[in-house]
């Protein structure tokens, strides 16, 4: 009688590490199913060290979602197959504001059609934690003010920042009756916030939504001519940056350009224009041009104009919408488009960037049993 077949050698651990580490960071679910099949699978993915090899690899955390307010509520979309485990929101009246190294900064408002602000909200959609500031002593409207989250952990790197670590809330606002704009800032070390900077300016307002970090520079969007407003975090200076010499009817958003540099996207009717800030000669340069129809986005009307927001601070993708095609994300690179959504009618589009790994009952440096979150 012939021996039965044996089975396949199994492969070598640092084989499977090889092969999962090249598993897409947008498709999370596929390295909890690997971790799922065996014992041995599953030690070495939840390891700490391959977990830390898997965002150095990657770099560029992956959209798991994005945040909007919709029907007066603010409300989670996840945009892969795996759910977050705490991302339900319990605080009414909340306006996305920022999403950055793994948790989210929303304003609270008085109630639904008030433009008073209560209290700023930092919240980890992991856990559920919620943590609630007081606003600074001056009155604060949404409409005229925007906010941004920042990791301050000593040494972190920004790809694995610690659960309910250190962290500062930049946030900046428009006094229209004196002509200035002026930057306050919040420590979670200290639990106070500080006056930062001041700029006397004609502009109407801090424009409210997602900032952009370019290296150590806050980056805000202002009207009524869009130009930037621009907060050296090392300098704590105040500076602005007047937009492209060019007719703007549509959106707008800063973004990184290829170099690294500060780039500027505006949508013009049916075609997204992308200019590079050219900083030995302080002028602005047309990067390129990017058809939205050809990135087989639907025809919208004036009336409706898509909107835009950086997707991602590597400088590759916008998140895009308008009020009745749904939600798209735009690869500049490529130069297509993919649905992420078919809600209508929503607004503070903000998308949450963040590794998801698993860590299924493994020894853990921070984030302790389950899911692993590394943070961008």
């Amino acid at each position: 009688m012939a021996p039965p077949p044996r089975s396949p050698p199994a492969l070598m651990d640092e084989l499977v590490e090889e092969i999962a580490l090249r598993f897409p960071p947008d498709e999370p679910e596929r390295l909890f199913r690997a971790a799922l099949a065996c014992k041995r699978w599953r030690r070495i993915l939840s390891d700490p060290g391959f977990r830390r090899r898997y965002r150095e690899f990657h770099r560029s955390p992956p959209m798991l979602g994005f945040l909007c307010r919709r029907a007066g509520a603010a409300v989670f979309t996840p945009t892969t197959s795996l759910r977050l485990p705490s991302a339900d929101l319990s605080i009414p009246n909340l306006i996305p504001m920022d999403a950055r190294h793994g948790r989210v900064l929303f304003y609270a408002l008085s109630s639904p059609g008030s433009r008073s602000i209560t209290v700023l909200v930092v919240w980890n959609p992991f856990t559920g934690e919620e943590r609630r500031l007081d606003t600074p002593t001056i009155p604060i409207s949404w409409a005229s003010s925007s906010a941004a989250f920042l990791c301050t952990a000593a040494g972190c790197s920004h790809l694995d920042c610690p659960r309910g670590g250190p962290f500062s809330v930049v946030l900046v606002a428009t006094d229209a009756s004196f002509g200035s704009t002026s930057a306050r800032v919040f420590s979670s070390e200290t639990g106070a916030w500080r006056s930062a900077a001041s700029i006397g300016h004609s502009l109407n307002c801090v424009l409210p939504g997602r900032s952009y970090l370019i290296w150590n520079t806050l980056y805000f969007i202002s009207l009524p001519s869009l130009w930037i407003l621009e907060y050296d975090l090392g300098r704590q200076e105040l500076s602005l940056i007047d937009p492209p010499s060019v007719s703007i009817t549509g959106w707008a958003a800063v973004i990184k350009v290829e170099n690294g540099g500060l780039g500027f996207a505006i949508v013009q009717e049916s075609k997204l224009s992308i200019w590079a800030w050219e900083n030995d000669g302080n002028v602005w340069a047309q990067h390129r041009v990017i058809q939205l129809q050809g990135c087989s986005l639907p025809v919208c009307s004036l009336s409706s104009p898509y909107r835009i927001a950086a997707l991602a601070e590597d400088g590759a993708c916008l998140i895009c919408w308008n009020s009745g095609s749904g939600v798209f994300a735009i690869d500049l690179k490529l130069g297509w488009s993919t649905k992420i959504a078919t809600l209508s009618d929503v607004s503070f589009v903000i998308p949450y960037m963040c590794f998801y790994t698993p860590a299924l009952g493994a020894p853990s440096t921070s984030e302790g049993s389950g899911a692993g979150v590394s943070n961008a």
